[in-house]
């Protein structure tokens, strides 16, 4: 996937490149992004003792923010009549993951509840193709490869009723770069010949997030929760509302 993607970057530089007539363009836009995370994680729960298994049960959804800039060129036809090239960058506000704790890995030991936020920043080379005009409207598709930082962090748990609390693995943040990539399609309204507005669903591949390690708590507990982690991996359905600005805008 990651050199299929980069293939298809520079295959559509050198086809552009042709193309008579351009101009710069630039964006802002917000929406929702829903992140999916894997649902299980097990950690050592001591020597000799089976793993705790960390059951992650849903993640809240969250706003994002993003901005773009590039080059778009234009075709004269009303098939594939804008092809656009652009950096964008992505901020997804922290969102919560929620599970429960399986002491031992047995159901019947579900003792804890617990909660961890996860943070993303994306940076992504992008190719934009507009599909049709008619009138005022353009389906499009679109793709992108880069990079995202992703923050997992604010660890927390909680013992159910009835059970009495224990020393809190204490798992630190951490930030993680990975490779990541977009694949999208939506919607382009021309409202005025220099200024655009963009309805874009997006699915991401965003790599892993994972926290930092936890407490060593073997004096206390025969645990030792330092050479652990929670991690997870990260993918997103996202959909936002954004407008362009087109500098100098062809005809």
């Amino acid at each position: 996937m990651q050199k299929m993607l980069y293939r298809s970057l520079f295959l559509f530089c050198l086809s552009t490149s042709v193309l008579a007539q351009g101009n710069w363009i630039a964006g802002v836009g917000a929406g929702a992004t829903f992140l999916n995370v894997d649902n299980n994680h097990f950690v050592s729960s001591g020597t000799g003792w089976p793993n705790d298994k960390y059951h992650n049960t849903s993640v809240d959804a969250t706003g994002l923010l993003v901005l773009n800039g590039g080059y778009q060129w234009a075709r004269d036809s009303a098939w594939l009549p804008f092809y656009s090239l652009a950096v964008s960058y992505t901020y997804g506000f922290p969102a919560k993951v929620k599970g429960k704790v399986s002491q031992y890995s047995l159901p019947e030991f579900t003792n804890y509840n617990y909660q961890y936020k996860i943070q993303t920043q994306t940076f992504l080379a992008q190719i934009k193709v507009d599909l049709y005009q008619w009138r005022s409207l353009m389906p499009f598709l679109l793709a992108g490869a880069g990079v995202s930082l992703n923050n997992a962090s604010n660890y927390a748990e909680q013992a159910v009723p009835g059970v009495t609390p224990r020393i809190n693995p204490g798992f630190q943040g951490q930030t993680s770069t990975y490779f990541s990539y977009v694949l999208g399609a939506g919607l382009d309204y021309i409202v005025q010949k220099n200024i655009w507005v963009s309805l874009t669903y997006e699915y991401s591949n965003l790599g892993r997030a994972q926290t930092g390690p936890g407490e060593n708590t073997g004096i206390l507990t025969d645990t030792n929760y330092a050479a652990d982690n929670l991690k997870t991996n990260v993918r997103s359905n996202s959909v936002f509302l954004s407008m362009t600005y087109l500098f100098d805008p062809v005809a």
